[in-house]
């Protein structure tokens, strides 16, 4: 199951980066809560919060790519990675480089939860403190 997991968040990224969020993959109760730094800094629920959270995140970084740069923990039910949106502001200019740390939670073989961490450690303690 945590290879299935992965492949969904990588999916899902691919969705992420290409505008084309798949919403099959997200389960009817899906919610997105940001680290508390994020540029979008609210919590969205279902597909349509899930697409409304990519606008935000996209209009303020132009050029952007949502990136995976490590796995860094897979269970049964949930994958963490340390991931970043690179990119340049779109007012500014100015490149952008913003690194966080995501737990992403299953269920049934779909997405049903997704958080944003300030680290990595707080990510891992956050899947830790489920088990």
């Amino acid at each position: 199951m945590p290879e299935k997991n992965v492949e969904l968040v990588h999916r899902l990224v691919d969705g992420i980066n290409t505008d084309e969020l798949p919403a099959d993959l997200l389960t009817p109760d899906f919610e997105l809560s940001n680290a508390t730094t994020a540029v979008a800094d609210a919590t969205y629920f279902g597909a349509e919060g899930a697409l409304k959270w990519r606008r935000e995140l996209f209009d303020v970084v132009e050029d952007g790519r949502f990136e995976v740069d490590e796995i860094l923990a897979t269970g049964s039910d949930y994958v963490v990675i340390a991931n970043r949106l690179v990119g340049r502001g779109r007012l500014s200019s100015a490149p952008v480089d913003l690194r966080w740390a995501s737990v992403f939670w299953f269920r049934d073989g779909k997405l049903a939860r997704a958080a944003g961490y300030n680290t990595r450690r707080a990510a891992l303690e956050a899947v830790e403190a489920q088990e």
